[in-house]
């Protein structure tokens, strides 16, 4: 039979247990006398006796004490007890079991005073007021912080509770269930610990036992879920011996054994910090290239490592120092509801993909915060300086080293400014302006994604999306392609550092709309350049063709006729070449130049050196770049034809990955290229080639058995 309760039943359970747990405690809490005055110590500084802070006008002392009165002593009958500030004490603040013993017994003695039916409180100015405590405490006049700590309590534990239950798979469920099952028992004991003045010595040391049991259990999972989560970077035997540590200090404490250097409550949480800080180090290194296990270690430490830092700063450490408290120790015990929040999103994986920008604002708020409390410790605990003076030099000293730091910060930690998205916006611009294929500019938009996303790999897969989305909580980034079907996947950005974000994907679909609007502009201007073009070649073909073709008929039998149909042809076949978007075969249209040149260098009583290297079947180029290539090859070919008498013309193809070169050469019988003064035809193939991405060079050089040879290079991109 499967016992296990659907989600609304396990919510009810978990919900009705906690109203239970609820009830009993403040019913346990309104289970004391009740004087209907609320205490504080005295300012810093003054010593004696207590603070009237408020009086409840339905209290017992209603009307016989007053706001802001100063109580030195409480008596009755029998006895009377000094009223010192320790009595409103946590019992966990006092450094030694001597001094946490003395509280207990005063505790006990000012119980056994507010027990008797009639208390006695003498004032300041040596008047005495009699009050009757009532048998029970009110349940309106809890101090609401308390009703908080058990809705905290009840939070923690929550979380545990919900993470069992959906990742019951996974130990770091339970370690999470432990911290919070920790976290609400100590929670419980400070509310079971609240008194108007004083509880009796039995149940006060039980309350402060079972606050000790739970911030250890708390400690053993907090440390435990770092050596497993989000990789495991200790083996089983460390977490196991965590457990034997924290339980030998619980006994310690329980039993009184030995005084720990410096506070024997509070000493131990400085080594368990230091334990956190240790292992997020070990997870820092282990998760670099694991996208979401490292966004969860930046989660860890943005939700439990920066609030722990605080509270070991401006609480702890004073605190182990024997000095004031810079936080109350009521608010430092509201550390815990941003750690389960932390554990809640990191286990649960949700919106880690936002963790970028949380970790920007808690970075932040960890700058400001250090630039003023570092100084500030140091010139008050090492230099003696007074408070007021030394928090005026650290508001001086910030003002001067926020500003450089924060900027320094933005520029590590920010990569989704604005500023950054303007200048991948112009560097894209820039690089289309010069892409003259849809080839081009597919490659430009692959390298804009590499740049400005750094990931760690880029997939091109066949299904196409309109829009730019991510995928497996920000692993992935899915773009489309600019250019025909299919979209890139980017995986890991900044190479596994962060996740990708919904800023992520505003910047990727502006730049992607960018690009198409670009390539959509190209080809219109394409479409009318090429009509354009059209329209030009039908009127020379339907003009200047016809005049060739009446030439070659008037010129029948004569060796004219043969020239005038070639050039018939030539014109024909360059209006083809001109008016089609058609990819052609390279080495098929090899061959007939090969033909044609040869035809034409015998005729001029030359030898042909024809050489073709890497250049084989499947190389399709585009018409624009055969007419570039052809035209090339004709006018250079001609210039060595007519104005230079050699024996040998040398022609060579050649490719170099994308890169396509076109020589042609002849024998050298003229002054250095270098004082060459280009003619029309060069000079306008120069401008083509410069146009369509490539160059032309002109160069001399040795050949063996002596002598120079002229050759007139093209680069061309592919």
């Amino acid at each position: 039979m499967n016992w296990r309760l659907s989600p609304v039943q396990f919510i009810v359970t978990v919900l009705s247990g906690f109203l239970v747990i609820a009830v009993l405690v403040i019913w346990q809490v309104t289970d004391q006398l009740w004087l209907g005055v609320r205490f504080e110590a005295p300012p810093v500084g003054e010593q004696g006796g207590l603070i009237v802070a408020k009086v409840d006008k339905n209290g017992p002392a209603a009307g016989k004490l007053a706001v802001d009165q100063r109580l030195l002593a409480i008596s009755d009958e029998n006895q009377s007890i000094v009223l010192l500030e320790r009595l409103l004490e946590a019992p966990d603040v006092f450094p030694t079991y001597a001094g946490f013993n003395a509280f207990l017994q005063e505790q006990q003695q000012a119980a056994e005073i507010l027990s008797s039916k009639t208390v006695t409180f003498l004032l300041a100015d040596g008047s005495t007021v009699v009050v009757n405590p009532e048998p029970r405490h009110s349940p309106a006049s809890i101090p609401g912080l308390y009703l908080l700590y058990i809705l905290c309590g009840f939070f923690c534990c929550g979380m545990g509770l919900l993470l069992w239950y959906y990742r019951a798979g996974l130990f770091v469920s339970y370690l999470v269930l432990v911290a919070g099952i920790g976290t609400l028992i100590y929670y419980l004991s400070v509310v079971l610990q609240y008194r108007e003045l004083a509880l009796p010595l039995a149940w006060m040391k039980a309350t402060a036992a079972t606050s000790i049991v739970g911030t250890n259990l708390f400690a053993w999972g907090y440390l435990s879920i770092f050596a497993v989560y989000p990789l495991r970077v200790a083996s089983n035997r460390v977490v196991w011996g965590i457990l034997g540590v924290m339980t030998l200090l619980t006994f310690n404490n329980l039993e009184q054994w030995v005084d720990l250097p410096l506070h024997t409550y509070m000493l131990q949480f400085l080594f368990v910090g230091i334990g956190i800080y240790w292992l997020l180090v070990l997870q820092w290194r282990v998760t670099r290239k694991h996208p979401v296990e490292h966004a969860t270690v930046r989660l860890f430490i943005m939700t439990m490592a920066v609030p722990s830092v605080l509270i070991i700063l401006v609480w702890l450490v004073p605190i182990l120092l024997g000095k004031q408290a810079w936080l109350s120790h009521e608010f430092a015990r509201l550390i815990f509801v941003p750690i389960a929040t932390g554990w809640a999103i990191a286990v649960f994986r949700y919106h880690l993909f936002n963790v970028e920008w949380w970790w920007y604002v808690s970075v932040m708020w960890l700058v400001g915060v250090t630039v003023i409390l570092v100084p500030y410790a140091i010139l008050v605990y090492l230099f003696d300086f007074e408070p007021l003076l030394a928090l005026s030099l650290t508001l001086l000293s910030a003002v001067f080293l926020y500003f450089p730091v924060e900027r320094k910060v933005i520029l590590r930690v920010r990569h989704d400014l604005p500023s950054s998205a303007d200048a991948a916006v112009s560097t894209l611009v820039k690089c289309l302006g010069k892409a003259s294929t849809d080839k081009d500019i597919q490659e430009i938009w692959h390298k804009t994604l590499e740049y400005n996303f750094r990931p760690i790999s880029i997939r091109h897969g066949s299904e196409w999306q309109k829009h730019v989305f991510f995928k497996d909580e920000g692993v992935c980034l899915c773009v489309p392609d600019v250019v025909g079907e299919g979209c890139y996947e980017l995986e890991g950005k900044q190479q596994g550092d962060w996740l990708f974000n919904e800023r992520d994907v505003q910047v990727a679909q502006s730049l992607f709309e960018l690009t198409h609007a670009i390539l959509k502009a190209t080809h219109a201007r394409e479409e009318a350049t090429l009509a354009e073009r059209t329209r030009i070649m039908r009127d020379l073909h339907d003009s200047l063709g016809a005049k060739l073709l009446s030439m070659a008929q008037r010129c029948r039998g004569v060796e004219s006729e043969d020239h005038a149909r070639e050039a018939l042809q030539t014109l024909r076949d360059t209006v083809h070449l001109s008016t089609t978007a058609e990819q052609l075969d390279l080495a098929a249209l090899l061959g007939e130049w090969r033909v044609e040149t040869r035809e034409r260098v015998e005729i001029a009583d030359a030898k042909l050196h024809w050489k073709v290297d890497g250049v084989g079947e499947g190389l399709y180029l585009s018409s624009a770049r055969v007419l570039l290539l052809r035209s090339f090859l004709r006018e250079t070919v001609s210039n060595a034809l007519k104005h230079v008498r050699s024996e040998n013309l040398y022609v060579r193809f050649a490719r170099e990955d994308n890169v396509l070169y076109l020589c042609v050469g002849n024998d050298s019988v003229s002054a250095d290229p270098t004082s060459w003064k280009l003619g029309f035809g060069l000079s306008h193939l120069r401008d083509r080639l410069v146009r369509a991405g490539g160059e032309l060079k002109i160069i001399q050089r040795q050949v063996a058995g002596g002598g120079t040879v002229d050759e007139i290079w093209a680069k061309i991109p592919l």
